[in-house]
Parts: C-alpha cells; sequence; structure tokens
C-alpha cells in the first residue's frame, strides 16, 4: 500500500471536480440566462448532446479495454487527454464573437462546445474510474482509496463553487476557465504517477463488441445499480443546474450558489470517513440507500425555505448524502464488475463505466428537458432583474420537488440490488479466490 501513489491517484477527481462543478453549476445559467439562448434551443441541444454520448460513451469504454500499450490500458487516455480536456473546458465558457450574433449560432456553438467538453472528459475521467477496481481487487482498499478521491473530488468542487462567481464578477467568464483549466490539467496529469495496472488483465483477448454489451447488460445487478444511479444523478443536475436561478431570484443571494455548494461539499467532506466506517458495517447498498434518503428529506426542505440561512443549514446537513452518493456507486460498481468477471473470466472495467458515462449523460438530457419546460411554462424572462411569480415557484420545483421524485425513485429501485449479506459475501470469496487475494 502506497499512501502517496493513494493520493496521486485520487487527485484526478479534485481535477474532475474543478471543470464538472463549473460546468454542471453555471453552463445553463450562462448561456440561458447570461447569453440569451432560448429554452426550446436549449432543450434541442441536450437532446442532440444525448444522441452523441449513446455512441460515444460506451465505445470509448469498450476500446478502453481493449487497449495495449506500453503505458497499460487506461493510463495514456489520461496522459494524452488530460490538456484537450483543459482547452475544450475553456470552450464552453468563452464563445467567440460570431457565435452571439443569433440564436441559431449560439445554438450550434453551444452545442459544439458542449459535446467536444463532455467527449474528452468522458475519455479521460471513464479511464481514471475503470482504473480502481482493478488496481485494488478488495472493498477496503476501494473504499479507503474512494474516500480520498471524494475529499479531494470536494475540495476541488468547493474551490470551484467559491471562486467561480467571484472570479467571473471581477474578470468575466473567459478568465475563470483560463484559471480552472491550467489548476485541472496539472493536476489531472500529476494522478498518472498513481494508477498501477496489471499486465495479465492488458493480455487477456477481449470480447467482440456485440459480446461485451449483451455480458454487461445480461447482469441483473448492473441494469438494477445504473438505473438508481440515473435517477439520482439527474436529481443532482436538477439542483446544481437551477441553483443559480434559485438563489439569484427565488432568495435574492449573488452568492447563493457559493454558500449553498461550499456548506455542502465541506461537510461532504467530515462526513466521508464516517461513510467509509459505516459501509464496512452495514454494508456499500444500505449506506448508499441511507444517502438517498437524506437527499429526499434535503430537497424537500430547499423547496419551502425561506431564505439563505435556512437553505445553507440544509446544505451542510446533506453533506452526508453527497459523500455517499459519490462514493457508494463505485464500491457497487466493482462488486458487479468482479461478479462479471467470475462469469467472463476477463476485467471490464471500461465497458461499465462506459456505459455509465452514457447513463450520467442521460441525466443531463432529462435535466434539460424538464428545466426548459418548466423556464417556459411559467413566464421566465432571461436576464431580468425579477421573475413572475409563477416563475420563482417553478424554481423552487426544479430545486426541490422535481429532484425529490428523483431520489425517491431512486431508493426503490436499488432495494433489488441483489449483492448483500450472504450473496455478497459469496461474491467476496469467489473474486478473492479468483484473483488470489490473501
Amino acid at each position: 500500500m502506497n499512501k502517496l501513489k493513494d493520493f496521486a491517484y485520487s487527485l484526478a477527481n479534485f481535477s474532475g471536480g474543478i471543470v464538472s462543478y463549473a460546468v454542471g453549476s453555471f453552463y445553463m445559467f450562462f448561456y440561458v440566462d447570461q447569453l440569451g439562448l432560448s429554452a426550446s434551443y436549449y432543450a434541442l441541444a441536450m437532446l442532440i448532446y444525448g444522441i452523441w454520448n449513446a455512441i460515444n460513451d460506451p465505445l470509448a469504454g469498450y476500446f478502453s479495454d481493449r487497449t495495449k500499450s506500453r503505458w497499460g490500458r487506461r493510463k495514456p487516455y489520461i496522459m494524452f487527454g488530460a490538456i484537450p480536456l483543459a482547452i475544450s473546458f475553456m470552450l464552453v465558457f468563452m464563445p467567440p464573437q460570431f457565435a452571439l450574433d443569433n440564436q441559431t449560432t449560439l445554438f450550434l456553438y453551444f452545442l459544439f462546445a458542449m459535446c467536444l467538453y463532455d467527449t474528452f472528459f468522458t475519455i479521460v475521467m471513464l479511464n481514471w474510474s475503470a482504473a480502481l477496481p482493478e488496481m485494488y481487487n478488495d472493498e477496503k482498499n476501494r473504499s479507503r482509496v474512494g474516500g480520498i478521491s471524494q475529499i479531494l473530488g470536494v475540495i476541488g468542487a468547493v474551490g470551484a463553487t467559491l471562486l467561480v462567481q467571484p472570479i467571473v464578477n471581477a474578470f468575466g467568464y473567459a478568465t475563470m476557465s483560463i484559471i480552472f483549466a491550467i489548476v485541472s490539467a496539472v493536476t489531472m496529469l500529476i494522478s498518472v504517477y498513481g494508477i498501477h495496472e496489471k499486465k495479465e488483465n492488458m493480455e487477456e483477448e477481449p470480447l467482440g463488441l456485440i459480446e461485451s454489451f449483451k455480458q454487461t447488460f445480461s447482469s441483473k445487478a448492473f441494469i438494477i445499480c445504473v438505473s438508481s444511479v440515473l435517477l439520482l444523478e439527474t436529481g443532482k443536475i436538477l439542483i446544481t443546474s437551477s441553483m443559480p436561478f434559485y438563489t439569484g431570484y427565488v432568495l435574492g443571494n449573488d452568492l447563493g450558489v457559493t454558500i449553498i455548494m461550499g456548506a455542502m461539499f465541506i461537510s461532504s467532506m467530515i462526513f466521508t470517513p464516517l461513510i467509509v466506517k459505516l459501509a464496512s458495517k452495514i454494508g456499500p447498498k444500505k449506506t448508499y440507500q441511507l444517502s438517498i434518503a437524506l437527499y429526499c428529506l434535503g430537497t424537500l426542505g430547499f423547496f419551502v425555505a425561506p431564505n439563505i440561512i435556512v437553505v445553507a443549514i440544509i446544505s451542510l446537513f446533506l453533506g452526508f448524502a453527497v459523500s455517499g452518493s459519490m462514493i457508494m456507486p463505485n464500491v457497487l460498481y466493482g462488486q458487479i464488475i468482479d461478479e462479471d468477471q467470475i462469469r467472463t473470466g476477463k476485467r471490464r472495467e471500461g465497458s461499465y463505466y462506459g456505459i455509465n458515462a452514457l447513463i450520467m449523460r442521460i441525466s443531463i438530457v432529462i435535466q434539460g428537458f424538464i428545466s426548459a419546460f418548466i423556464l417556459d411554462s411559467t413566464g421566465y424572462i432571461a436576464n431580468a432583474t425579477s421573475q413572475p411569480s409563477e416563475a420563482l415557484l417553478g424554481f423552487r420545483f426544479l430545486m426541490g420537488l422535481a429532484p425529490c421524485v428523483c431520489f425517491i425513485l431512486a431508493f426503490i429501485v436499488i432495494k433489488f440490488y441483489p449483492f448483500f449479506g450472504e450473496k455478497l459475501q459469496e461474491l467476496r470469496e469467489k473474486s478473492a479466490k479468483l484473483n488470489d487475494i490473501h
């Protein structure tokens, strides 16, 4: 166990946290409210974006599993993808002047920038995530390193949350994107040092494309887990994307996003060691369920909260949910990949994380349609000093009730996940024997 390598590997989550939370929290607000892209054009862009990801994400995972290089299967994508990811992130927040001429050019540029950014984000973060189950065959170390990654990811997210709005207010979105891109690229490249891959896994004869998809979707546990994650992520992206509207128009606080996300993520760092210990006592599945249940309660609070103080208190309370919902799905995926290795005799992390990446992007598409419908139907006015009362209620709905429904459904679905109790113990024993873990 090399703690320096564990830290270096986990540093990629810091890098991913910086760019993903900057984009996730502000891309809709930036294009719809600040640049004036119509809600209908926004929804259309999300639809095409979803179609692109239906092709891009699974193939990225499939080719990752088939990669053979002197650096391994996962490392090359991180080494050579870090800088393109940083550049594509900048392009999201740096539209050229010609793109601002009319709705059509703005729509086309928004679609191009988001698809380009997402492609590189998927390639880099998919391969980083896929390395964890392969590097650590036991749940204890997966949870431990997952906890380190979670803390560093939260630090990145907190940094993005605390700094985006002040930097934007002082220097604009373009300067913010340049600063974040440089930091993200440097830390992502450092993370390569912490990745150690098993040569025997790279030497395996991989499954063909059709057989790979067939085996992936033949896993009942995976279908259940990924369906729950889809619902969970849809709720989370509804919260983050509507937050600037909610805090600016409903709460009347320009730093509301900073306060909410800062409180939420700082408390999640405090809760992370508890999450790891709790998972070892009651199991990953129950810890995940508890996290989802707390998300439900918190979002109901957002819907009725009268001011930023109450919202900040709720956000502190949600730190547990944030930490658990970010660590536990990867632990569950590790179990699913172990079971797949028992069935197929091959390690196929890339294929599973490729489908997971697709599911994560589908959540953005669903969010796009829900948000566009609410904005259009409630009389929202772009970049206005005030909004109609119906629009204010719509912002509360997007921040509270809509995510709550997603979380309730996610909780119900994960109840059918099979690996817990005796079945989980049997899986652990078979995996340990197959991988010669003593």
